[in-house]
Formats: structure tokens, sequence, C-alpha cells
């Protein structure tokens, strides 16, 4: 029981727009502190310096300046960079991370938008994030095309069209694929319920860790 009280965990909510993605990521931050648990609001890859540097060599770029899977690389490199400098750190003194855009994301972008082949992206994942892939991930997906909030220019999702209809698959397929882990959300039911939903998922986590779920 001790070691998985001071075992860390990766919680990451993904798909919808950043906006609501953020908005959930605090309240469930809020609501795991309340429990005396120490958790850390991971930025968005990107937001700092080290991710940021990676990035800004794809976002922008005039057209056809980087292949899809060199693209997809540089993007892998981003995360390795948060990995080393948070996630990992952070797991291993026990810490609880809430986040977005982590994996799932970059796939999604790489597989539904730029068409690397999704085998091929599996393998960078696995070797880059090895055992540190998140915990639980949620995908808020509720049935209709997922569009990202206007002005999202760091957003790994932002589309609008078809592209929208192929992230929304990419997206189902992640969850339908790793249902263990990945936990279909639909947020048409309001941002109260969907933060109902993801507290009894991850409250299961918590009572296994030894946390006592009688306040919050």
């Amino acid at each position: 029981m001790l070691a998985s009280m001071m075992s860390g965990v990766f919680i990451t909510i993904e798909g919808g727009g950043r906006s609501a993605r953020t908005a959930q990521i605090h309240r469930l931050a809020v609501r795991l502190r309340s429990h005396g648990v120490d958790v850390v609001e991971m930025p968005e890859i990107g937001a700092e310096d080290g991710s940021a540097a990676i990035l800004n060599l794809i976002q922008p770029s005039p057209p056809g300046q980087w292949s899809p899977e060199a693209e997809a690389l540089l993007i892998f490199a981003a995360h390795n960079d948060v990995l080393e400098k948070l996630v990992r750190p952070a797991l291993a003194g026990g810490r609880w991370i809430v986040g977005t855009g982590f994996a799932e994301a970059a796939r999604v972008r790489q597989s539904a938008h730029s068409g690397v082949e999704a085998a091929w992206l599996q393998s960078v994942e696995d070797m880059v994030i090895g055992p540190h892939r998140p915990n639980l991930t949620f995908i808020l997906e509720g049935g209709s095309p997922s569009v990202a909030d206007k002005g999202d220019s760091q957003d790994l999702l932002k589309e609008t069209g078809s592209l929208s209809q192929r992230t929304r698959r990419a997206l189902l397929d992640i969850a339908r694929n790793d249902p263990e882990r990945c936990r279909l959300v639909d947020p048409r039911d309001g941002a109260d319920a969907v933060a109902e939903t993801i507290w009894k998922a991850v409250s299961v986590v918590l009572a296994a860790r030894g946390h006592s779920l009688a306040a919050g």
C-alpha cells in the first residue's frame, strides 16, 4: 500500500477546445488538492521554453519544409523535453500531473492530418514516452466534429471541415483501442457533468492509492 500511495499519477484531457480542457484540468486539480494530493498542472507541449523552441521550427513553417515524418519526430522531441524536465521528476516524487496536448494529441495531428503511418507513429511514441504514458486520458468527444477554439494557434487539434471528421475518427480509434486507459466523455452534457464523469474515474485511482474520499 505504501508504494502505491507514493507513486505519481499522470492524467490528460484531450479533444474539444482548449478552453474546455483547461477548465476541466483546473477543476480536477483543485478537487485532487482537496484530498491532499500534490498536483502539477502541466503546461501544454510548446508552452515552456524548451518544447516551444522545438515546435517553433514547424509552427509556422513554409509548406513542404518538413516531411510529415520529420514533423512527427520534432513533435516527439518536444514531448521528450517535457518528459525529462517535468513528467519524470514529478512522477518519481509521487506527484500527480494533470495536463493536455500530450501523446494522443500528437498522434492525432500526425496520423489524421498529415497521413503518417499509424504503426510508425506508435513505434516512435513507444520509444520516446515508454512507461510514462498517461495513466488516464479523457477524450472530450460528443458525436459531432470536434472544433478547437478560434484563435488557438498552439492547439494541435485546431481544424475545420473534413479535418475535424478525421480528427474525430482518430480520437474514437484511440479510445476503442485502449479502453481501460482512454475514456470518452460527452461534452454536450455540460461542464459540471463532464467534471463528475472525470472525477468518478479518477476517484477509483485515488482510493487505490490510499487517499480518503470523505471530503471534496
